[in-house]
């Protein structure tokens, strides 16, 4: 007998207290990540910044602890958010030294940027917590309501899904999007479609809404799919993304934490990660075209180099470049040490001026054809803090918590987190 499509998925009961084990876990999750922290240091750190550096992993770690003793209902989607803040501006601290690099330029950064970008980080990141536990209070009055789908209906979504998302990626892939000006770029939109179709593919092969021969091949075809176009992109977040989301929709209605997928994700991406330079070098910047096999078999030579260790004196690399590079991709902390140290000495508060479009952002361009774009602000802030010579096309980006303090000070990281 099937389960009615999206239903209410069975919980377990909750609780306002979680279970001693959990704050024991939680406890020893925390020893052991200050006991690490202590023996795998890239620079002689200062005791007070290891201190902060512990309390911000912890304090980023709790609200997932009382997600999973309490057996909540849904994906800890808010609980995962604060991790990432952990992983952003307290890892770094160990893996990285004391530095920014600007345009090949080395810029150090001394102990008391970072001892105030710590401070306030726990000050955010506390207040954020804080403030989605009043919310979640509050929610509680709010009324809710389901969209009923059918399976028939539901099958019929997904083929159009994959249909439209998968060619759409195809051809983005090829780079046949690129000629067609902005009718590619309003086409290009429906990738979007692909992610959609496995999100409720995977929903429906997990409650039993869906039949699973053929649909579990489907599933199989299709993520392997989006994975090689993903690759072949250069984009190592457009291969992983489908992946991503597959698991969270298995996280979702089996109602524990994939560990072996996540485990296994964190050491491919690592490995692809080290390997994406190469990739580019040969894909990228080789002079000719690369098809699309071709892509790939490069990825393939690449990757078995950073495994097997058969790279050239010039390019070999270690464990510990390996590390410092994923986490360098989410090091937040010394970009915020850096913005620290420029402002206002140097650079002067915003004034609100990057949360402009939170004011006029949904006034269509038919009604005013010179509304400001949201770019030009973000170029602004990198161009003032020398993150990027003014023309460049790309984006930098400081983080929610600079971008805050960049605008208010201290004010703005409780105004902005709350």
């Amino acid at each position: 007998m099937t389960s009615p499509p999206f239903a209410a998925l069975p919980t377990r009961p909750t609780t306002n207290t979680p279970p001693l084990h959990i704050w024991l876990l939680y406890a020893l999750a925390v020893l052991g990540y200050a006991l690490l922290g202590r023996w795998w240091q890239i620079e002689n750190i200062p005791t007070d910044i290891h201190l902060l550096a512990v309390g911000v992993a912890a304090l980023s770690g709790y609200p997932f602890a009382r997600w999973y003793a309490q057996g909540r209902p849904g994906l800890p989607i808010f609980e995962l958010i604060c991790l990432v803040y952990g992983v952003s501006f307290s890892v770094p601290v160990y893996t990285l030294p004391n530095l920014i690099l600007i345009e090949s330029q080395v810029i150090p950064l001394s102990w008391e940027m970072i001892q105030r970008a710590l401070l306030l980080v726990g000050l955010g990141l506390g207040t954020l917590i804080a403030s989605y536990r009043v919310f979640q209070t509050a929610l509680r009055r709010v009324p809710r309501c389901d969209l009923p789908l059918s399976a028939t209906q539901l099958s019929r979504y997904i083929v159009f899904a994959l249909a439209i998302g998968g060619g759409i990626t195809f051809l983005s892939t090829l780079g046949l999007l690129e000629r067609l000006g902005q009718v590619g770029a309003l086409l290009r939109i429906g990738t979007l479609q692909l992610n959609i179709g496995i999100v409720l593919l995977t929903y429906g092969l997990e409650r039993n809404i869906l039949p699973t021969s053929p649909w579990r091949t489907v599933l199989g075809a299709t993520l392997l799919g989006s994975v090689v176009l993903g690759l072949a992109t250069g984009l190592l977040e457009n291969a992983v993304v489908p992946v991503v989301l597959m698991v969270v929709m298995r996280w979702y209605t089996r109602r524990h934490v994939p560990w072996a997928w996540v485990v296994g994700g964190l050491l491919i991406f690592a490995t692809f990660n080290q390997a994406k330079i190469a990739y580019r070098d040969q894909a990228w910047y080789g002079g000719d075209y690369v098809s699309i096999p071709g892509r790939i078999s490069i990825w393939a030579t690449e990757v078995q180099e950073v495994m097997g260790g058969a790279q050239s004196e010039a390019t070999q690399t270690t464990s510990l470049d390996a590390v410092q590079n994923v986490t360098n991709r989410f090091d937040l902390l010394h970009r915020f040490a850096y913005v620290l140290m420029l402002t206002p000495r140097y650079v002067p508060y915003f004034d609100g001026e990057t949360y402009g479009y939170l004011v006029y952002g949904w006034i269509p361009r038919v009604v005013w054809a010179d509304k400001p774009s949201v770019a030009l602000t973000l170029d602004r802030v990198d161009v003032a803090y020398n993150l990027k010579r003014p023309g460049d096309t790309y984006s930098i980006g400081v983080g929610q918590l600079p971008e805050a303090f960049i605008n208010f000070g201290v004010l703005g990281i409780v105004l902005v987190m709350a």
